[in-house]
């Protein structure tokens, strides 16, 4: 018996089977039902038809050759009812035609009666249940697409209408800060240059235990700058971490698609950005890297040292590959991101010796959120240069 379903506790795919031959309706509901199948069954199209929109199947098998209501009417009107459940259509050796016809109705696939081969049968029903499950997948993502594209356009037309709304808007699409998870504490702080920022930091927990996070700098300074950050922010939301097919998350693999989408968006701007990915499961973290500069600060085993990688900044080209860098982590770590910022505060030297003396600074504060904006006297910055931004992560120490 298949209990992966059970194991991981998601409700058993329910079942509708049509078939008018008692005998062979009531073997197949028997081998479903020994295969971890909640099954309905129905001996006429009348019955299906009500049990359909009463029970809602996730698959339907239905005999295509019954009395009163043939199988084609029956799927013609269930198709009606839902297009996205999958059917799969059961016919005699002489009913080609019907067949073709059920096929061309939306069936899914068929089966010509008598059934010598169910585990055949069971593979047709789990390849149409991870294709309705998919297209339902999609589907919620084109919503949320939309919904996103929606909220872009509100908060683009606040940006152009006044600087100031520009501001609020802005400010209400960064993260909660302080921001604590079940495994990770998170803080930032963004000054803008001008009264809107090009700098933009975000943070989210997924569904699968990972909290994702990057820290962007959009080319220039003000709105047009700012216009990109607001992008960037539902795109990042929206887009998929994984290639189809992997279980495991690609920073990579979202830098493409926001590369090839600030390309198509024709905007004159390009965008430097550190995007990772922090898996508890997996005490992991995996990053990718577009340009950004200086890199993060990373705090394992006691020592503190800059994470390596770069590739192109976004919105140049098209096409451009970026890769994937994984860590392993201790279960006690800090990261400290930045923006180039954050060296105009520093004192003057070449970018070796400020490198250097970030480093130092955040060891000395011991990785601290509060204590490096403290030596860096954030609260009392004013006419900076570049906008400046910090984001620090760490575990969350649990007792």
């Amino acid at each position: 018996m298949n209990s992966s379903n059970q194991a991981s506790n998601l409700p058993l795919p329910k079942l509708l089977v049509i078939d008018d031959e008692t005998e062979f309706r009531v073997s197949v509901c028997d081998y479903l039902q020994n295969n971890d199948y909640r099954v309905v069954q129905a001996n006429n199209g009348e019955e299906a038809i009500e049990l359909f929109k009463k029970e809602k199947p996730n698959l339907v098998l239905c005999d295509l050759r019954m009395p009163s209501i043939d199988g084609l009417n029956v799927i013609e009107k269930l198709s009606l009812f839902s297009d996205m459940t999958p059917i799969i259509a059961l016919s005699g050796e002489n009913d080609m035609d019907d067949v073709m016809k059920a096929l061309l109705l939306g069936a899914a696939d068929y089966f010509i009666k008598p059934i010598k081969d169910f585990e055949l049968l069971e593979y047709s029903i789990k390849r149409g249940l991870r294709e309705a499950k998919l297209q339902e997948e999609n589907q919620r993502k084109s919503m949320q697409l939309e919904l996103g594209n929606a909220k872009l356009r509100q908060s683009l037309d606040l940006l152009r209408v006044d600087q100031q709304a520009g501001r609020v808007v802005q400010t209400s699409l960064l993260p909660q800060s302080p921001f604590s998870s079940i495994n990770y504490n998170c803080q930032h702080k963004i000054i803008p240059s001008l009264y809107l920022s090009g700098d933009f930091t975000d943070y989210w927990q997924t569904d699968d235990n990972e909290l994702v996070f990057y820290i962007a700098d959009v080319s220039g300074h003000g709105a047009s700058s700012a216009f990109v950050t607001v992008l960037l922010k539902y795109l990042a939301r929206q887009l998929s971490l994984k290639k189809e097919g992997d279980s495991e998350s690609s920073p990579a693999v979202l830098l493409s698609q926001l590369n090839n989408e600030l390309v198509k968006s024709d905007l004159p701007k390009h965008v430097t950005l550190f995007l990772g990915v922090l898996s508890a499961d997996r005490q992991q973290l995996t990053y990718s890297v577009a340009g950004h500069y200086p890199m993060p600060v990373l705090r394992l085993k006691g020592k503190y040292q800059y994470l390596t990688g770069r590739d192109f900044p976004l919105g140049i080209r098209t096409g451009t590959e970026f890769s994937d860098i994984k860590i392993a982590l201790d279960q006690d770590f800090s990261l400290n991101l930045f923006s180039d910022g954050v060296l105009d505060l520093l004192p003057k030297g070449n970018m070796t010796a400020k490198e250097t003396f970030l480093l130092a600074l955040v060891e000395r504060c011991e990785g601290d959120f509060n204590a490096i904006a403290n030596v860096l006297c954030l609260d009392s910055v004013k006419d900076a240069p570049d906008d400046i931004a910090l984001l620090t992560i760490n575990s969350r120490k649990t007792n």
